[in-house]
């Protein structure tokens, strides 16, 4: 039984029948090892002696070119022989070369195409992982400069891409979030462009309840495709972006128009469903309802946690239906990007805005025939983005009312604020009675 002829073309060409390699002394010249090279990259691994002609001998006469290629099949024959592989491993037939017809060689870029297509069809991280291992190493680094290899070169960084965004994929699949993650981390720092990848890792994030990091991820493409392309991410990506801006919104069935009202039901379309009910803020919800109108720009600001988002929900919820284009919330709580603040309310209100630059100018021109409630809501590391918006929103949006919730006032021309209170709490020193605690809106909303 002869020994199978195992071909290596990934980190280096080299050939061996067995457990024999053929000598480096053995290829007597240089187009016979070339000539095994074009058969093992070629589709089927045979190649039309005219293909062969103009690859290896283009600038020879056609008689010329058929001596060559004799002596070149006649050197490869030798060198393979040395080492014990059969005379038919290459053969010439019906104006074809022929590697290997009837089988018994072997070709390590053969096994790693095989274990690509597995991974594929099977979609198991295990499958991919392999075919990884396999096709880890270049091509034919030797042959680099050559024209003949360079095409299939390289494709091969771009299938190994190819792979590794299956793997993350197919890790998520599996609910397997920090391995996924961190696969399609490694894949985006070998090729910052690559926008797969990216859109990937922001679902892989999303889904595992890390939000923040997702918009932060676009964030930093946004970045790089500007310094590098000068152009924005594609729109694919900007729309997986507007979907996780627009996550914590909820869109239940259209309610029925309520006589005499316009738009009745538009708030609570456009607002988040409260996880818990309001405990505790009557008298500041009355408070915030009486002074709100008062001009274009009015701040919930208080301590992180002490309600400012819930209250304004519950405010919005209220006087939305006021409004004839009803209320919107925006949540800027995981934007990392001052200038993604007018792109963050666009995708809330559903309104495109132009992909290179001038976003500001153009929401602002959508807004100007709008009669809304805007809920701007966790400004405080977007201040100076926040204050910017609200102030052209009031100087050209007159129909435009903006409830923003901030730690700290944004200090815009117009604004007034209000200031939330914590909930009330018992005094430990003097505790009333048990059935007295309900009293207190802290022991109520525990």
């Amino acid at each position: 039984m002869t020994d199978q002829v195992r071909i290596r073309l990934l980190g280096g060409f080299s050939v061996a029948v067995g457990d024999r390699p053929v000598p480096a002394g053995a290829w007597r010249l240089r187009k016979a090892r070339t000539l095994l090279k074009l058969l093992c990259l070629a589709p089927g691994h045979r190649l039309h002696r005219d293909q062969l002609y103009d690859l290896l001998w283009p600038d020879l006469d056609r008689t010329a070119a058929a001596n060559n290629l004799h002596q070149a099949l006649y050197a490869l024959r030798r060198a393979l022989g040395a080492a014990g592989a059969p005379g038919d491993t290459v053969v010439l037939r019906d104006d074809l070369v022929l590697l290997a017809p009837g089988g018994g060689v072997r070709i390590d870029l053969d096994d790693f195409e095989t274990a690509a297509r597995r991974a594929y069809d099977s979609g198991k991280p295990a499958d991919y992982r392999t075919a990884l291992a396999l096709g880890e190493k270049d091509l034919l680094p030797e042959d680099r400069y050559e024209a003949w290899a360079s095409e299939a070169a390289e494709a091969l960084p771009a299938r190994r891409t190819t792979l590794r965004l299956g793997w993350g994929e197919a890790l998520e699949r599996e609910g397997r979030a920090s391995e996924a993650v961190e696969v399609l981390r490694a894949l985006i720092g070998d090729d910052p462009l690559h926008e797969p990848a990216y859109r990937a890792l922001m679902r892989v994030l999303a889904e595992a309840g890390r939000r923040g990091e997702a918009l932060a991820v676009y964030e930093g493409l946004r970045n790089v495709f500007r310094e590098e392309t000068g152009s924005d991410p594609d729109p694919q990506t900007r729309r997986l972006y507007r979907v996780l801006l627009a996550d914590s919104v909820e869109v239940p069935e259209p309610q029925a128009r309520s006589p005499g009202r316009r738009h009745a039901g538009s708030s609570r379309r456009r607002l988040p469903a409260p996880a818990t009910p309001l405990i505790g803020r009557e008298r500041e919800t009355a408070e915030v309802e009486q002074m709100l109108g008062r001009s274009g720009l009015f701040t919930l600001t208080g301590a992180g946690g002490c309600g400012k988002t819930r209250l304004a929900l519950a405010v919005a919820a209220r006087r939305g239906d006021d409004f004839r284009d009803g209320a919107y919330f925006v949540d800027l709580a995981g934007l990392a990007e001052p200038d993604l603040v007018p792109e963050a309310v666009a995708t809330a209100l559903d309104i495109q805005l132009p992909p290179y630059g001038g976003g500001r100018d153009a929401l602002i021109a959508q807004l100007g025939e709008r009669e809304m409630l805007l809920v701007l809501d966790n400004c405080e590391h977007l201040i100076d983005a926040c204050a910017a918006l609200a102030s052209q929103i009031i100087a050209r949006c007159p129909g435009v009312l903006v409830l923003a919730t901030s730690r700290e006032a944004l200090r815009s021309y117009g604004e007034r604020t209000f200031r939330v209170p914590s909930l009330s709490l018992p005094d430990p020193h003097r505790l009333p009675p048990m059935a007295e605690l309900g009293r207190f809106a802290s022991v109520r909303l525990f």
